[in-house]
C-alpha cells in the first residue's frame, strides 16, 4: 500500500498550480494546505446555498414587479412578451431572454414566465438594477420592502458583489483569501431589502458564521 501523503495525492489531482496558493498560505506544510483546501470547499458550499436562496428571491421579486408594471401600463399579462414586443429592455437583455427560452425548449418544458426566469442568469437581474434601467427602478423599488430609501445604488452594488462571489465559487476558485464576513453580511443585506423576515430566516440557517469561527490553522495565525 502506498505511503504517499494524502495532501500530495490531492495536489497531483487538482494540479500543483491550483494547490500552490494553499501551500504558500500554510508555509509549505502539506497537511495544513490540505486542511485549508477542504475548508475552502466547505465554506464555498455554505455560501453557495446562501447565494442560491438570495438569487431566487431576487429574481422573483424583480419579475413580479415587472409583471405588475406590464399589467398596469400595457395591459399585458406576460412581461416576457411585453419585453420582446415593446422593447422595454435593451438588446443584450432581450438576447438573454431568447437564450433562456431556447434552453427551456431544449429541456422539453413549457415555455412560460416561471420557466424562463429560472434560466436567466444572475447577471441579467443585476443589470436590471443598474443605471441603465433607472427608468424601471421606480416600478421595481416597491418590491423591496426592506429598503431604507429608494436609491438603488447600494442594492445594485451588493448584487454585483454577490455575483462576483458566485462566479468564483462556480469556477471552484479559492475564496478563503477574501473578506468573507463582508460578503456574508452583504448577502443578508440583500435579503433584508427584499424582506426582513427572509433575512432573519436565512441568517438562522446559515452555516457560514460557524465555519468562519473555525478557520484552518494556515489562515488563523496571528
Amino acid at each position: 500500500m502506498s505511503q504517499e501523503p494524502l495532501w500530495h495525492v490531492v495536489e497531483r489531482a487538482v494540479s500543483g498550480q491550483r494547490f500552490a496558493g494553499y501551500m504558500q498560505a500554510s508555509r509549505h506544510n502539506g497537511f495544513q494546505a490540505l486542511e485549508l483546501y477542504q475548508w475552502n470547499t466547505e465554506i464555498s458550499s455554505a455560501f453557495w446555498g446562501q447565494l442560491g436562496h438570495m438569487e431566487i428571491a431576487l429574481r422573483n421579486t424583480i419579475s413580479d414587479r415587472i409583471q405588475l408594471y406590464s399589467q398596469k401600463i400595457y395591459k399585458q399579462a406576460d412581461w416576457i412578451t411585453l419585453a420582446q414586443q415593446q422593447q422595454i429592455l435593451a438588446n443584450d437583455e432581450l438576447l438573454r431572454i431568447k437564450e433562456a427560452m431556447e434552453r427551456v425548449a431544449r429541456n422539453r418544458k413549457e415555455i412560460n414566465v416561471d420557466q424562463i426566469i429560472s434560466e436567466l442568469p444572475l447577471g441579467f437581474w443585476s443589470t436590471l438594477l443598474s443605471k441603465r434601467y433607472r427608468n424601471l427602478w421606480p416600478e421595481l423599488a416597491g418590491g423591496f420592502v426592506g429598503l431604507a430609501s429608494r436609491d438603488l445604488t447600494e442594492l445594485g452594488s451588493l448584487v454585483q458583489q454577490a455575483r462576483w462571489l458566485r462566479n468564483r465559487i462556480g469556477h471552484h476558485n479559492r475564496i478563503w483569501n477574501i473578506d468573507l464576513t463582508s460578503h456574508h453580511l452583504g448577502i443578508l443585506r440583500i435579503t433584508r431589502m427584499i424582506d426582513p423576515e427572509l433575512e432573519r430566516w436565512l441568517s438562522s440557517v446559515s452555516a457560514v458564521p460557524e465555519l468562519l469561527k473555525h478557520r484552518p490553522r494556515a489562515i488563523s495565525r496571528g
